[in-house]
């Protein structure tokens, strides 16, 4: 996985599981958009006040 220019890359190789012995690798590559995590802990809400 990697990140570049506002992408997160990723890329993933594997042996073939039913073609054992075989002298190449299953490649797949997947770019996104990169989107900012949301804040770990809410911002504290003022108390709301009953109106008389």
């Amino acid at each position: 996985m990697s990140r570049e220019a506002g992408l997160v890359r990723v890329v993933v190789v594997a042996d073939p599981p039913a073609l054992h012995g075989l002298p190449f690798q299953v490649r797949e590559e997947a770019v996104a958009s990169a989107e900012q995590a949301p804040a770990t802990e809410p911002a504290a809400a003022a108390p709301v006040r009953a109106e008389p």
